[in-house]
């Protein structure tokens, strides 16, 4: 408890006005390791909420990742940045700072954010059952439509059903967030609420209302004309094209389907994965070769080498990302898997057909490969440094 009440003290001054989650939390492991008895450490997620913009700024100290589903499309992301856990023994205290990294995502309606601990994946029945990533998943889901405190206490008794009243070793903490508004809604409305003001009281300048809402003289301009040629209607389709940031990240669901190919295909680098995901076995789902490559990076599966040894780790296992659930292609969980279900792989290295239910390479790519406007050079890039060559891997 000592220990916690130093950790949060810390937190709390060193989070004054640094908007930055990684640096935060390496200046508290930074003030606190001296104090850390060797061998403890302490996990933790930290997240900032910009309401104006509706974003989330967070970094991870080694703990379970953030949820986010996504309650219009039903996806799911599972979020977690590297970084070591806070009071953990480095050979160099500035191995902590190199590590932990930062990230931001924008909330859209109906997204619910979840932050929990594994007391809740690792509660435990009288049968010695977990309740597991599986059935947590599939909580969510079930009551990701309700209302954000409804949606807690149904978190909670469905635990409670579950491990009928064993007793739990382990914490159980959940914090959930639930958007009911998009930012392009905020900005709109506040320049609703300063355009009137403006018109209401004479001996408020534009100026003075700028500096109070917090945008320059310009902006104020540029948006008043945009309504006075479309009414707040034509306001809110433009600022939607500036504030629709998306997320950086594939979904679970979408992962699935990606390690799959890579269990099949372990050779097969991005191009040749993004070419085989836009077949109708997988959905034709359309995803640029420099997001998976990304994904691939992020999980250290961004060589052949790498993918192949982890394969053969996992036997005839279905694989998946470290934390999260085991899905079907077609995103259901499958609660209670066993690994011996996995169905023999006869030919793991045999070639994809990757033929006429591909689709036409002429078509737009999906919003996901949008958002990398670098991608082209990206992938030029990749290719001068001879990571996952087409040339020399047969990968392209």
């Amino acid at each position: 408890s000592l220990v916690m009440t130093m950790i949060r003290t810390s937190l709390r001054l060193e989070a004054r006005g640094n908007k930055n989650p990684a640096e935060v939390l390496t200046k508290v492991n930074s003030f606190v390791t001296d104090d850390i008895r060797r061998g403890m450490f302490v996990t933790m997620f930290y997240v900032i909420l910009d309401s104006r913009e509706r974003t989330v700024s967070f970094a991870s100290a080694g703990h379970n990742p953030m949820i986010v589903y996504r309650g219009k499309s039903k996806e799911t992301y599972y979020l977690n940045p590297s970084g070591f856990p806070v009071g953990i023994t480095l050979p160099d205290i500035k191995l902590f700072g190199e590590r932990v990294q930062a990230d931001r995502i924008r909330l859209h309606p109906d997204d619910i954010l979840v932050l929990y601990t594994d007391g809740i994946t690792e509660a435990m029945n009288a049968q010695r059952e977990l309740y597991g990533d599986e059935r947590f998943l599939s909580a969510i889901r079930k009551f990701g439509h309700l209302d954000v405190v409804e949606f807690v206490n149904a978190l909670k008794n469905d635990i409670l059903t579950f491990t009928g009243g064993f007793e739990q070793n382990d914490d159980i903490t959940l914090v959930a967030i639930k958007e009911n508004m998009a930012a392009v809604d905020v900005k709109v409305n506040g320049f609703q609420d300063m355009f009137e003001a403006v018109q209401e009281y004479d001996e408020l300048t534009v100026a003075e209302a700028c500096k109070i809402a917090g945008i320059s003289s310009s902006t104020f301009y540029r948006y008043r004309k945009i309504y006075e040629e479309g009414g707040y209607d034509l306001l809110r389709e433009m600022l939607h094209g500036y504030t629709n940031l998306g997320l950086r990240h594939m979904s679970v669901e979408l992962k699935t389907k990606m390690y799959d190919i890579i269990r099949r295909y372990p050779h097969y680098g991005p191009k040749k994965i993004s070419d085989l995901l836009n077949t109708e076995e997988y959905g034709f789902v359309e995803m640029s070769p420099v997001l998976i490559y990304e994904e691939l990076k992020r999980a250290k599966l961004n060589t052949k080498e790498r993918r192949e040894s982890f394969v053969q780790r996992g036997g005839k296992r279905r694989l998946k990302p470290p934390g999260t659930p085991l899905l079907t292609l077609d995103g259901e969980v499958l609660v209670g898997f066993r690994s011996e279900d996995q169905p023999a792989i006869d030919m793991p290295f045999a070639p994809a057909p990757i033929n006429s239910s591909v689709r036409s390479k002429e078509k737009l790519i999906s919003a996901r490969g949008k958002a990398h406007k670098t991608a082209f050079g990206n992938l030029q890039r990749y290719e001068e440094t001879g990571v996952d060559q087409p040339e020399k891997d047969g990968e392209n």
